[in-house]
């Protein structure tokens, strides 16, 4: 950790360990979008198509 001014303080990691951390928060922020879909789907926010309707869609 390097201490700054105004407690505006940086930590020097390895750039593996800064891509964990990144892949960490995506993961989340992804579990985190899943779940609120599956919660929408719940509650019945959610439109139910065959395959015959989605490939009329196109």
């Amino acid at each position: 950790m390097i201490s700054r001014p105004k407690n505006e303080n940086v930590v020097i990691i390895s750039e593996s360990e800064y891509k964990e951390i990144i892949k960490a928060k995506k993961n989340a922020d992804y579990m985190a979008m899943l779940d609120k879909s599956i919660l929408e789907a719940e509650n019945g926010g959610f439109i139910a198509k065959s395959l015959e309707e989605l490939d009329d869609f196109k």
